[in-house]
């Protein structure tokens, strides 16, 4: 399994190539994240009007090779919550590190230069994942987000496609013999 599937999670934007966070701007981003739940409007779960599997050329999905949509046998969203614990004990100590460790420290990770947005859109190997794409309400929340996120760190970020925003379950890979 890949690091960045090993639990249900969403990556909206990247910060640009070459470009540092300031321990001010964490800071900023630190309160934002914060805040997430007055800015997300309370989201007490993701409606999930089915899933998709996705053949990708690059991290964001914003270019699609192939998506096989796979419908649930009603036309009412499922809204799903609860998670696995191991799922939330690997989430948590993700966040967990940011939202309660020491800052001053976290900005030298943030800083690496991995992962930037060359990682999520230059071309990379196709694989196939499994994902709840983003829909109505949430995605006019997730913007609300990300316009928080610039005021936070103006333009720092490159923000991916809306159309592409997903929820990442698995990664769909056959173990190699």
């Amino acid at each position: 399994e890949n690091d960045g599937s090993k639990w249900p999670k969403s990556s909206l934007a990247a910060l640009k190539d070459g470009r540092e966070l300031s321990q001010q701007e964490l800071e900023r981003l630190h309160a934002v994240c914060s805040n997430s739940d007055k800015i997300l409007g309370g989201v007490s779960g993701l409606e999930v009007h089915g899933l998709s599997v996705v053949k990708y050329s690059c991290r964001s999905l914003e270019n699609r090779v192939k998506e096989v949509p796979i419908r649930f046998g009603s036309d009412k969203p499922v809204v799903c919550w609860d998670s696995e614990e191991e799922d939330r004990r690997l989430s948590a100590s993700v966040v967990g590190e940011f939202m309660q460790g020491d800052l001053h420290s976290y900005l030298a990770k943030v800083n690496n230069g991995r992962n930037r947005l060359a990682h999520y859109r230059d071309r990379c190997e196709e694989d196939w994942t499994l994902v709840a794409n983003m829909h109505g309400d949430l995605l006019a929340k997730v913007s609300d987000f990300a316009c928080a996120v610039e005021d936070a760190a103006p333009s720092a970020y490159t923000f991916f496609d809306p159309s592409s925003l997903h929820v990442t379950l698995r990664t769909l890979r056959r173990e190699k013999a």
